[in-house]
Parts: structure tokens; C-alpha cells; sequence
């Protein structure tokens, strides 16, 4: 075979292998679709111009106490965020407007983010992290070490609701007395986005 013609067959053959190697670089750092789906569902339900979510705390002691709070967080586009408390009857505890919604909005979209990866189940998600990377994302100071484990439900493209179990490690504090750990849980319920009601969270 004439050398010339041997060139352009090598060339040939680099390229061919630096598409592969392109390809297979663009798939390792592409998001799955579990992680998609997660993401996008939390933007579609928080860059509405209206939606009304539930929010759930409960504390529980490693001592057998129970502490529990029950908000109902009312967005109405651009600027309006009204906050009630659930209990013991429904009544108006907070406006925030201006700065304080765009603050409050980011740290709801906050509670899915992050690059720990989903595990997709239907239309329920899973994933498991430290506590560190949970506060680190919603850029809280904490010294506390232990687990979260998540449970994110999308349905039809929208974030309908998210529950958070953490498992806190007891710990010794500088004074050397210990600090029980315990379980926290909270829940993001969505009830309304534009107005009209949010769909089911199971079928």
C-alpha cells in the first residue's frame, strides 16, 4: 500500500478512537436520570408563580421526648411568601417579602440538590448522606455527625413532596458532658402549585 494512502487510514482510525473516548467521557459525567428527574421536578414546582406547601418537623430525643411543628407556607408570585402555623388552630405567624422569598424559595430547592446521587424507585426517589453534606448544602454550621436518608416524590414533572429522616450521633461536648442524639424528621408536602391542587403524592 502507498504511503499516502496509509496516512489518511490511521488518521482515521485516531479519530474513530477519540470519538469513543469523547462519548464515553460524556456519558461518565452526564446526569442520570434519576437525578434529572429530582432536579427538574424541584425547579418546575419552585419557579411557579403560586404554590402552597406543607412543612413538618419532629424532633425525637434519644431521652423518649417528641417535639413536633407544622407549617403552611403560602407562595403568591413575585414577591409574597405567608407563613401559618398549623396548630393548635391555623393562624398567620409571618409575611416575608422582597429578599427573604428568593432566600426562602433557594433553601426548599436546596433540600434535593447537592451531587449525591438518586435511586429511583417509580415515581419515589432514594438517597442516603452524612449529615455534614446535608448542612453544608443548606449552608448550616454544625459539629453534629450522623445520616440522612431522603425519600423525593415526583409526579407528573413537578416536586410533590420530600422526607428526610436524620439519625444524629450522640456526642461528647467540650465540657465533656454527653449530648444524646437522636431522630429528626422532616417532611415537604406540596398542596397547591398555580392555584390548582398538586398531585397526588401515591397513586
Amino acid at each position: 500500500m502507498a504511503p499516502h494512502r496509509i496516512v489518511p487510514i490511521l488518521l482515521l482510525s485516531v479519530l474513530g478512537l477519540l470519538t469513543v473516548i469523547f462519548a464515553v467521557v460524556a456519558l461518565s459525567q452526564a446526569p442520570n436520570s434519576a437525578d434529572l428527574a429530582v432536579h427538574t421536578g424541584t425547579d418546575e414546582t419552585f419557579s411557579s408563580q403560586q404554590f402552597t406547601i406543607e412543612l413538618t418537623d419532629i424532633r425525637s430525643s434519644g431521652a423518649g421526648t417528641t417535639q413536633s411543628n407544622v407549617r403552611l407556607i403560602d407562595y403568591t408570585g413575585p414577591n409574597t411568601i405567608l407563613v401559618y402555623s398549623l396548630a393548635p388552630s391555623r393562624h398567620l405567624v409571618a409575611t416575608v417579602h422582597g429578599g427573604g422569598v428568593v432566600t426562602a424559595i433557594n433553601q426548599y430547592a436546596a433540600l434535593t440538590g447537592g451531587s449525591t446521587g438518586w435511586v429511583r424507585h417509580g415515581s419515589h426517589f432514594d438517597r442516603s448522606e452524612s449529615i455534614q453534606a446535608y448542612e453544608i448544602r443548606l449552608k448550616q454550621k454544625t459539629v453534629t455527625t450522623g445520616t440522612v436518608a431522603e425519600t423525593a416524590v415526583v409526579r407528573d414533572g413537578y416536586l410533590v413532596a420530600d422526607n428526610l429522616v436524620l439519625h444524629i450521633n450522640s456526642a461528647r461536648l467540650s465540657s465533656g458532658q454527653i449530648a444524646q442524639g437522636g431522630t429528626a424528621q422532616e417532611i415537604l408536602h406540596v398542596v397547591r402549585i398555580n392555584g390548582a391542587k398538586a398531585p397526588a403524592v401515591s397513586s
